[in-house]
């Protein structure tokens, strides 16, 4: 969903159609707010932290270069900056490819264009600030595994973008699952929760609504879907034909 790839944006086309249908459109968050200069706040370290405090400047040193060599980025200006931050950041550059935009973008300006209502299920501090819950450490851990192994990292995403591609959201959310361990009820099921109540509330208001989440929102016991079936709505997939390269 957060993806600016050929391939997905090729399904906007498919689920035009669908929000056409609809009177709002949410993303988790209101996309129109999401400008650097508005929420830098909420994406820097707190008390002028830096992550070479945390990893040690050596090992900090080692990662800029890393990021350089692999992905042509300069970490550098972003050492104050949430180390999941920056991972998503790195995996979303890799995963991008050609001047499109990322699906949720996408959809949020065809939203606009016709005319329905749009807005987020989280707010900016709701959904930026899991990372505070998110012990430091941890954040720097993955981001440093994520670039001393390249090549598996590299391939893991692939994997993940083909599940993307196929609609298997029990792949997506398994792998999700695996790689936050303990932080995934911060950011996955708490984000749950919150989101679909939000979302229930503006259709019990007989508000027709579109909503796009990332897809490893969707499946699992205290997935949105099974949220929303707890509360009494009936759930229809609605498959999207694949595209192949």
């Amino acid at each position: 969903m957060h993806v600016a790839h050929h391939e997905s944006s090729l399904l906007c086309s498919q689920i035009l159609p669908y929000l056409q249908q609809c009177s709002s459109f949410f993303a988790e968050v209101d996309l129109s707010t999401l400008r650097e200069e508005d929420i830098r706040h909420l994406l820097m370290l707190e008390n002028g932290q830096n992550i070479s405090q945390i990893a040690g400047a050596k090992e900090w040193e080692k990662v800029v270069h890393l990021a350089e060599e692999i992905f042509n980025v300069d970490l550098e200006p972003m050492g104050n900056t949430y180390p999941y931050l920056i991972l998503h950041h790195l995996q979303m550059g890799f995963l991008s490819l050609g001047r499109h935009e990322a699906m949720d973008q996408a959809l949020w300006t065809q939203a606009k264009e016709l005319g329905k209502e749009c807005g987020g299920l989280e707010s900016m501090s709701e959904h930026f600030g899991v990372l505070k819950a998110i012990p430091l450490e941890k954040q720097w851990r993955d981001l440093y595994l994520f670039l001393k192994n390249p090549i598996s990292s590299k391939r893991k995403l692939n994997s993940l973008f083909k599940a993307y591609m196929r609609q298997d959201i029990r792949s997506l959310y398994k792998s999700s699952r695996k790689g936050l361990g303990s932080s995934k009820n911060v950011m996955i099921y708490n984000r749950n929760k919150l989101m679909t109540e939000f979302l229930s509330s503006k259709m019990q208001l007989d508000r027709v609504s579109f909503a796009a989440v990332g897809a490893a929102h969707l499946f699992g016991k205290y997935g949105m879907l099974a949220l929303l079936k707890r509360q009494g709505y009936q759930l229809k997939p609605l498959k999207l034909e694949q595209i192949s390269s």
